[in-house]
């Protein structure tokens, strides 16, 4: 470094994550969402690198060669340091950044828009507006960048001041004015006008539903084309949660299933109907229902009384990652980001097929799940977290929210939000909280450490076993709601009797022995009234892990 130069910290966020992930109606939505925030953030990045800077968050042994890895993947915030003889040349580094921040994104929907020419020569003709989404990709990009000089006080001073102008800069909200149109807005979110044109010519019913409404980065989501998926990659909620069906299936009916699978593949090609196994459970698509070929292969099927499809969608996350981060060195620092680079990368090896990994980087994790796996799963997670994140004082806490696949995708990953919310209440958090809601509107929470992973494991494992009764999560309800119901004075001298009712409540079903040990296991004396409403929440949501670990194993 020259006399007259200065080492500068550069602070570049990328957004809105709304646009890019949160709104989806569709698995592919919500994956390529994911993926495209990724690339952007993979071309600033690539671009600091370029300019000179010495990138601290991402950071990995070989960083370059890592961006260029379709698997590798890069969070909407990005850290590092530069040398530079004045702040012009700061300021101009940025904004290259979000030049190259734009130019990507104007290039996956060119890309886009070639790919649709395509589809439209072979029968797929979505009708939209090519200039009013050309007019709104440009805006759909919120780039912040900041910068501080690292002066005498050191690393951690100049990251604090950073990280100050970064939260001033976000509050000053860009508005940018634009002429409006009596457009209706986007069917995801309700922000910006629609591209899409119903009324021109047949809905292309492959890709959009009749009424559905997408701007342009709702369409470019379902329209684009990831370099690692392919079109067969997506799979929907219906498939994740047949997982369990199909393994039932390929072990009772083979050639059945080949029969539907190689049947269902040529209705794809003929563009009836995309390729899954919702036709298993229902009549998907109206022109199906008078298919007599596809119903005789599905009746056989249906005999093995598949389960109602659920599927959960898990989202994690780091917890303290600042408090741990405010005391690291510039060095440090880059040693962090480099171990979560190695977490993310065993946690998209725990969560492959048939898990779905949605997102994978830094200390975010956000993945669909078949339950015969799942506990197993997310487990596995946490505990290549720790390996990983070993010695920096951090802890990993997450949401697992158990779903019909029939639910709207964007209600199923605000529950996930929610139930990953819960846990980070916990004490001291490195917490869980699933939540199971039923189709027939109930709702079922259960919040702990994550010794809960392996009590709904146990729990799920006597359920499979016929070793549990199903009345008994009933039975123990019913005798907290007497309590609640009781006055304080009742109370207090209920909870000195609560161990001793739910081991009665437990020896008259069937299967007591079980039940009784159950009880003797869960409910301490010392907090009898919390430890049984715990265990009975425990009861409730492990039924439908049970569920699909049998449909598996059968």
């Amino acid at each position: 470094m020259s006399a007259s130069s200065s080492r500068w910290l550069v602070s570049i966020a990328i957004g809105p994550v709304q646009d890019f992930i949160a709104a989806a109606r569709k698995t592919r939505d919500l994956f390529y969402g994911s993926w495209l925030l990724s690339e952007l953030s993979k071309a600033c990045a690539l671009r600091l690198m370029e300019g000179g800077a010495r990138l601290i968050f991402p950071h990995s042994d070989n960083l370059e060669t890592d961006l260029s890895n379709k698997d590798f993947a890069v969070v909407n915030k990005l850290l590092a340091s530069l040398n530079a003889s004045d702040e012009t040349v700061v300021e101009e580094l940025v904004r290259q950044c979000r030049q190259a921040v734009r130019s990507r994104l104007e290039t996956e929907y060119e890309t886009m828009e070639l790919r649709m020419l395509e589809w439209k020569l072979l029968g797929h003709n979505v009708h939209y507006d090519s200039g009013l989404a050309r007019t709104q990709i440009p805006r759909v990009i919120e780039f912040y960048g900041a910068w501080e000089k690292i002066e005498a006080s050191g690393y951690q001073a100049a990251r604090d001041r950073v990280e100050q102008t970064m939260a001033a800069r976000k509050a000053l909200r860009d508005f940018e004015w634009h002429e409006g149109s009596n457009r209706p807005k986007s069917s995801l979110d309700g922000f910006r006008e629609t591209v899409v044109e119903h009324g021109k010519g047949e809905p292309d019913k492959f890709f959009l539903q009749t009424t559905e409404l997408l701007d342009s980065i709702g369409l470019l989501k379902r329209m684009g084309r990831t370099q690692e998926r392919a079109e067969t990659d997506f799979d929907s909620t219906h498939d994740i949660a047949a997982v369990s069906f199909v393994i039932k299936a390929r072990k009772k009916i083979p050639e059945t299933l080949s029969r539907y699978e190689q049947y269902a593949h040529r209705l794809d090609h003929d563009n009836v109907a995309p390729f899954g196994y919702s036709h298993i459970y229902r009549d998907e698509v109206e022109a199906l229902k008078s298919d007599a070929k596809l119903q005789d292969i599905l009746k056989p099927l249906r005999e093995l009384n598949p389960i109602p499809p659920y599927y959960g969608l898990f989202i994690g996350d780091g917890d303290s990652m600042g408090k741990a981060i405010s005391g690291l060195n510039e060095e440090e620092h880059k040693q962090f980001s480099n171990r979560l680079s190695g977490f993310a990368n065993a946690a998209r090896r725990e969560l492959s097929k048939p898990a779905q990994t949605i997102f994978a980087g830094g200390d975010d994790v956000m993945a669909f799940l078949p339950l015969h796996v799942a506990l197993a799963r997310i487990r596995a997670v946490r505990d290549a977290f720790n390996t990983e994140m070993d010695g920096f004082g951090v802890s990993f806490s997450a949401g697992l929210a158990v779903c019909h696949s029939m639910e709207p995708l964007t209600e199923v990953r605000e529950w996930a939000r929610m139930a990953e919310g819960e846990a980070k209440k916990t004490d001291g958090k490195d917490a869980l909280c699933v939540t199971v809601i039923t189709r027939s509107g109930g709702m079922v929470t259960v919040t702990g450490k994550w010794k809960l992973v392996q009590d709904l494991e146990s729990i799920a494992q006597l359920y499979v076993n016929r070793r549990l009764p199903l009345g008994l999560a009933h039975e123990f309800r019913l005798l907290l709601t007497h309590w609640k119901d009781a006055t304080k004075e009742t109370r207090e001298k209920l909870d000195q009797r609560l161990p001793a009712m739910a081991a009665a409540i437990a020896r008259k079903k069937e299967a007591n022995d079980q039940a009784a040990r159950l009880v003797q296991k869960f409910v301490q004396t010392s907090t009898p009234r919390e430890d049984l409403e715990y265990l009975t929440r425990c009861l409730y949501v492990a039924r439908p892990f049970s569920r699909s670990i049998r449909e598996a194993e059968a």
